[in-house]
């Protein structure tokens, strides 16, 4: 009897090894390491050149107008950088016949996005009253606290600043060749191959906005549909940076030429007055968004 109980016992011994040697299975493992999710970038740096002219035709250095520029002091001129303290303008003894420009470049880094400009007039003042001035048929009622007559009598003209050939060709990045058109951010109009966003217009108070996709993809429209991308990445050739939808271009110097001037028209009426605001420049990201800054008809 104990020879039968031993034989089972071995038995059942060989059959819980037997039932352990089935669960080493084959098996891999691979592992990918590192994974990371990290956001792209928005960046917008502008740089800026300011110019202002006074005619005096005696003067050797006048153009064909007879005007000089006499330069913009501690303001308007900068190279690529965030806006904070600086100023594109701040003229404070301005005369009819004087005018000027500022070549405003914009840089946006390192993707596609919708663009805006938005010039804020915050104030709009009569100053004081001088004898001239309250004596002028066309100022009535001149009083300091009243709105004055310079803001309706300036007018500002902006264009993009493309130069002869159409979209941005210079300053590529990491090419050693800066210049390529030399008439692109030159700050000087030229009407037959420089798209114009608005001419002598005049600011309201309050916001004036313009929407940077209806300039560019209008200049698409007419110069470069056929012969270039619709994306406006065209390597820095003939119209990159201008694309169908008028997106900014990531990586591309875009170039505006804005020009002010007080018509010689002007008289008394606009002695001591002034106007000034806030010139807001913005960006917002291209993929996966509608243009947030289209203005609707």
């Amino acid at each position: 009897m104990k020879k039968i109980i031993s034989s089972f016992s071995i038995i059942a011994l060989v059959a819980a090894f037997a039932i352990g040697g089935t669960t080493a299975f084959f098996s891999d493992t691979e592992t990918s390491t590192g994974n990371v999710f990290t956001a792209g970038s928005i960046d917008l740096k502008v740089d800026s050149q300011c110019h202002y002219y006074q005619y005096d035709p005696e003067n050797e250095e006048a153009n064909e107008e007879g005007y000089v520029d006499v330069g913009c002091d501690g303001f308007g001129v900068w190279e690529e950088s965030d806006l904070g303290v600086q100023q594109f303008f701040d003229f404070s003894d301005l005369k009819p016949g004087d005018w000027g420009e500022d070549t405003i470049s914009l840089h946006v880094y390192d993707n596609d996005a919708w663009g805006q400009f938005n010039f804020q007039v915050t104030s709009d003042k009569d100053n004081s009253c001088q004898e001239p001035e309250i004596a002028d048929v066309d100022e009535p009622a001149c009083a300091q606290n009243n709105a004055g007559e310079l803001r309706s009598q300036t007018l500002f003209t902006l264009w993009l600043d493309q130069g002869s050939t159409p979209g941005f060709q210079n300053y590529e990045p990491d090419s050693e060749e800066e210049i390529v058109d030399e008439e692109e951010g030159d700050n000087v109009w030229q009407s037959e191959n420089e798209p114009v966003v608005y001419t002598e217009a005049v600011l309201d108070n309050g916001d004036n906005e313009v929407d940077l996709a209806s300039i560019l993809s209008n200049t698409f429209e007419s110069v470069c549909e056929g012969d270039a991308n619709e994306d406006g990445d065209d390597d820095y050739g003939y119209c990159h940076g201008i694309a169908e939808d008028g997106r900014l271009v990531g990586s591309t110097t875009y170039q505006f030429g804005l020009m002010w001037s007080i018509p010689t028209s002007v008289g008394n009426e606009a002695q001591t007055d002034s106007f000034g605001g806030d010139v807001v420049l913005s960006v917002a990201q291209h993929r996966n968004q509608s243009n947030p800054y289209e203005v609707e008809d």
